[in-house]
């Protein structure tokens, strides 16, 4: 069965390849005459403008990108549920969100921004060209809090053009917090850049980057994911290149996901070596929503792996292609697979959709039965509704409820009229979701609705509901906040004083001041922690006043929002909370500096590597991540002569993230410590930093003595990384040496290394007087043999065996050779023509 699966997905990546030298021409860009006369009609059932955007847009070519980041972003009420042309729903969401909008390829790609003054970039600008480094390095770490564009290009100056290493290293950092995604659609000269960072970058930073190819998409993306899938460096981050090349490439990207499918992944198991890859290649499939995809998808659904049919089945749905609705209704009748044709079905939506989904309605299964309900939602038509009206009078909780939610993505008045009856439901969680349905619909269409549900008996209902008021424009919302404020459960207060960080106008100052005055510590913690979401200019004021708060949680959660938001101002008001009384603020400290980055977080977190406890002292550690690296080279220095072991293990996987300038001085320094656990690691570290020098060489040779003798593997196996003259005499040196508890591990460290030096050292152990030296050398060479080394490791074996003098070990070659090259007929007549012992 599986010969068949091999030979099906190599005649279709075939089939693919020839389809690409048709199909992968490149997109014109339209003018902005052709945008505006051929508009790209979508509809928005949905408030979340973040799930429309990736749902809807790149189906019809557009893509939308966030500058430093994606904060929530609500289509506006008068949005939903009609059809829209793109570029109108993405300039009025932005608009309704307080962000501006930079159209770039055509009008098919846009930025959200929040916009500088010329002045601001004017003098952004002048002090990236100043000749004081100081003034250079400040606005290379302030422009990552600028929120505009043409930052961008100002960074790219610095980061190829100026001489001073510091300047560079922390303009590349504001170039990711911006977000690469940003910066590859804005300007040329990052994408060589880019190319460059994901050689030298930490796992963090990698995945990072690998999801901005895919946001930003395009043929320069789809090539530089597709170099990563066959170098080892990208193996742990297989799942993500996969995904980001689908998002990147969409239909110019299934030949080389089809070639993925028959690559092995050892993390899942010998029985099935490329379950891993195919299932990542289904998710792929999913989240790329092209129709063009179906050939690929076919053959994932004759997978042998039922995982692999049901996530086939979801992307069947998400393609939307002309046979997706037949080929989820006939898997309907599959008991393995109709729960994921039900969610195929709700991806693909329309009206196609509804003869299934009512076959669904019947099905045995109750979790069928209560996903087909949820997804009439996206069918939206009148048949659709009658049918979530007729589920919401239904005995079943679960069935309401999911009927509640359907009608929320229906939308219209009837969907709300019918809400508004489900708020008097006796059930807690059917006025819940009814609650969150009309929010979806809309805060100020159901006000009438939302206004009743502040009288609800429970408080979970209340808070809720004015959660969802939060979100609506009609004035009369601050006058309920006010009463809300004052409700007699604090998780109602704590609700309103959310939902007035979030509001936007001029109530919402006066509901932040009364809560922040509030006896209630959860009132103050959820205002606060709202306003992550919110400007900086209007957080900051509150925020400062939050620090001083009597409750250590609020203080906390102060800390974490300022370095979410960040800014100049952050540093310095982080720093007042160094000394705080309570440990659980300072970690919130030391985390908030650690995003802030930058000059300003490197004084305080100096500061904090003294403080009293050992788990602040990690964090700040971890925080140097944030900083420039010549800066955080310093604190892990510092850190690594700290009195806890635990501090200075942290250090060590620091430095090779970061690779920082002295990385060689703090691992050896590591490596000379009290601690086995951690001479270890600053060992393998070393190794895979792949570090050298004569200071390098003589710690792993005193380390191979090491009376740990997992430090002493550690080093034989950093001298096999570092592969030097130097190195193969050591090991040479181990190998021959019977008394040496690694003598065996050596041996095969040279076997793995090769070559003619490494082959030499293997040959005199091999002749070794001592034969545990020379069967350590035997399994050593049999275990390395590869297709390119095979005939040289059996020539070497073969010369040897008839020397060997010891019984035993002349059956053990002949029964290791006969293994390791059972069709060789060299080795056959090598052993039947073996000589009598000498």
């Amino acid at each position: 069965m599986r010969t068949g699966w091999t030979i099906r997905v190599a005649g279709l990546t075939l089939a693919l390849l020839a389809m690409g030298h048709v199909c992968h021409a490149e997109r014109s860009e339209l003018t902005d005459d052709e945008a505006r006369n051929n508009p790209a009609p979508v509809l928005a059932r949905s408030a979340d403008a973040w799930e429309v955007f990736d749902r809807e847009l790149p189906r019809k070519g557009f893509r939308v990108l966030a500058l430093g980041g994606r904060r929530p972003l609500a289509v506006p009420e008068r949005l939903r549920f009609v059809s829209t042309d793109v570029r109108k729903l993405v300039a009025d969401t932005a608009a309704a969100g307080g962000l501006k909008v930079v159209w770039l390829a055509g009008r098919t790609c846009a930025i959200l921004q929040s916009g500088a003054t010329d002045a601001e970039l004017e003098r952004l600008g002048r002090d990236m060209k100043s000749e004081d480094p100081a003034l250079c390095h400040d606005a290379a770490w302030r422009a990552r809090w600028i929120g505009d564009t043409r930052a961008i290009p100002l960074l790219m100056d610095v980061i190829l053009a100026n001489k001073d290493r510091y300047a560079k290293t922390t303009a590349l950092e504001s170039v990711g917090r911006l977000g690469w995604d940003v910066a590859l659609a804005v300007d040329e000269r990052a994408w060589p850049v880019a190319e460059e960072s994901l050689a030298n970058s930490g796992k963090d930073a990698l995945k990072s980057m690998i999801a901005a190819l895919g946001r930003v998409g395009g043929d320069r993306a789809r090539v530089l994911l597709e170099k990563m899938l066959p170098d080892e460096k990208y193996d742990t981050l297989l799942y993500q290149v996969i995904v980001a090349l689908g998002q990147a490439g969409r239909e110019k990207s299934l030949p080389q996901l089809a070639k993925v499918l028959q690559r092995p992944d050892s993390r899942f198991g010998a029985d099935d070596p490329t379950y891993g890859t195919r299932l990542r290649v289904a998710v792929a499939l999913t989240e790329m929503r092209e129709p063009k995809a179906m050939p690929l998808i076919r053959v994932l659904l004759g997978d042998f792996s039922l995982t692999i049919r049901q996530q086939a089945l979801e992307a069947v749905g998400s393609s939307r292609a002309e046979d997706a609705v037949a080929i989820l209704d006939k898997a309907l009748s599959d008991k393995n697979l109709r729960y994921r044709a039900v969610c195929g079905l709700d991806a693909h939506g329309g009206e196609d959709v509804l003869a299934p989904l009512q076959k669904a309605l019947a099905d045995e299964d109750a979790d069928v039965r209560l996903r087909a309900i949820a997804a009439l939602g996206n069918v939206g038509t009148e048949a659709a509704l009658a049918l979530l009206e007729k589920s919401l009078s239904d005995r079943d909780e679960n069935t309401r409820m999911r009927a509640a939610q359907g009608l929320g993505r229906c939308g219209g008045d009837r969907a709300l009229d019918l809400l508004g009856k489900a708020l008097q439901d006796a059930s807690k969680g059917v006025r819940l979701q009814s609650i969150q349905a009309m929010a979806n619909v809309g805060p100020d269409r159901a006000f009438v609705h939302l206004e009743k549900a502040f009288a609800d008996p429970d408080a979970d209902v209340r808070a809720a509901a004015v959660i969802a008021l939060g979100m609506s424009t009609n004035e009369k919302r601050w006058s309920l906040l006010q009463g809300a404020l004052a409700d007699p459960e604090a998780r109602v207060q704590a609700a309103a004083a959310s939902a007035g960080a979030r509001a936007t106008g001029a109530g919402a100052q006066a509901i932040c001041e009364r809560a922040l005055a509030s006896g209630e510590p959860g009132v103050r913690r959820a205002l606060v922690a709202a306003l992550a979401d919110t400007d900086r200019s209007r957080a900051f004021p509150i925020l400062e006043k939050a620090c001083k708060d009597q409750d250590k949680d609020v203080r906390a959660a102060a800390a974490t929002v300022m370095g979410r938001i960040g800014g100049a101002e952050a540093p310095a008001m982080l720093g007042k909370l160094l000394t705080d009384d309570n440990r659980a603020v300072r970690l919130a400290v030391a985390d908030g500096l650690g995003a802030v980055g930058g000059d300003g977080a490197a004084v305080p977190l100096r500061k904090l590597l003294a403080d009293p406890d050992a788990e602040v002292r990690i964090r700040a550690v971890s925080a140097a991540r944030g900083i420039t690296s010549e800066k955080a080279g310093e604190l892990l220095a510092l850190a690594m002569a700290d009195a806890d072991g635990m501090v200075r293990r942290a250090v060590i996987p620091m430095v090779e993230d970061m690779r920082t300038a002295n990385a060689a001085e703090i691992l050896i320094k590591a490596a000379e410590s009290d601690d086995p656990p951690t001479r270890r690691e600053a060992i393998t570290v070393i190794g895979r930093m792949g570090l050298k020098g004569g200071a390098v060489n003589r710690l792993l040779e005193k380390a191979v003595g090491d009376a740990d003798p997992f430090v002493q593997e550690a080093a034989i196996a950093t001298f096999g990384q570092v592969g030097a003259d130097e190195a193969l005499a050591v090991l040479g040196k181990i190998a021959g040496n019977p008394s040496h508890r690694q003598a065996a591990f050596a041996a095969s460290v040279l076997a793995k290394m090769g070559g003619d030096k490494a082959f030499a050292h293997l040959k005199r152990a091999l002749a070794d007087p001592d034969k545990n030296v020379r069967r350590n050398a035997v399994n050593a060479l049999i275990r390395e043999v590869t297709d390119e080394n095979g005939k040289t490791i059996r020539d070497i074996l073969l010369a040897a065996m008839p020397l060997e003098t010891d019984p035993v070990l002349r059956l053990h070659y002949t029964k290791k050779l006969d293994e390791a090259f059972p069709d060789d007929e060299v080795v056959a007549k090598a052993i039947k023509e073996l000589p009598s012992r000498p």
